[in-house]
């Protein structure tokens, strides 16, 4: 496996090409040091290193501060990601939660809520509501890294079965 990123913070374990599947890959994603994917942890690595690299992109754009999360602690920030607030309309919540979404990656993180609010950092909850609110501060230079160091070992791995397995 290999580790990208800070377990303690954010990182993406990527286990080796499958030299017999057709693009499937083992990955596993670490917030606030657990591991959060769920049993399925096999990804279809085209749809994946697409997902990555969007993210990245986004990140690239993604405000560093935001007034609506000043003076609110995480729990808070969550809540307002989640159900809104009176104080702002229902299109600002949706654009405000669409903008924040983040681990919407698929099959091996479809049970997690993951949001980054400015700062930035990562919250991340089980939809099902079990278990705590994980809450980690991350630099964007080094979520960036991350996402496009996985999306390009992603990619690379699966270049090099797909022109394989068409020869």
């Amino acid at each position: 496996m290999r580790l990208i990123g800070a377990p303690s913070s954010f990182a993406l374990e990527l286990g080796p090409v499958d030299e017999v599947d057709s693009g499937l890959r083992t990955v596993r994603v670490h917030v606030a040091g657990q591991v959060v994917t769920g049993l399925d942890t096999l990804v279809y690595v085209p749809h994946l290193a697409d997902v990555l690299r969007a993210d990245a992109a986004r990140l690239r754009a993604f405000p560093d501060v935001d007034p609506l999360f000043a003076g609110r602690s995480p729990v808070e920030a969550f809540d307002l990601l989640m159900a809104g607030d009176p104080a702002i309309t229902s299109a600002e919540h949706c654009r405000l939660s669409g903008a924040c979404r983040f681990l919407d990656w698929g099959v091996s993180t479809d049970h997690l809520l993951g949001f980054l609010i400015p700062g930035p950092r990562l919250l991340c909850a089980r939809r099902d509501g079990a278990g705590p609110l994980l809450d980690t501060p991350v630099t964007r230079a080094d979520l960036i890294d991350a996402l496009d160091t996985a999306a390009a070992d992603l990619s690379t791995g699966y270049t090099v079965f797909r022109d394989r397995t068409r020869a």
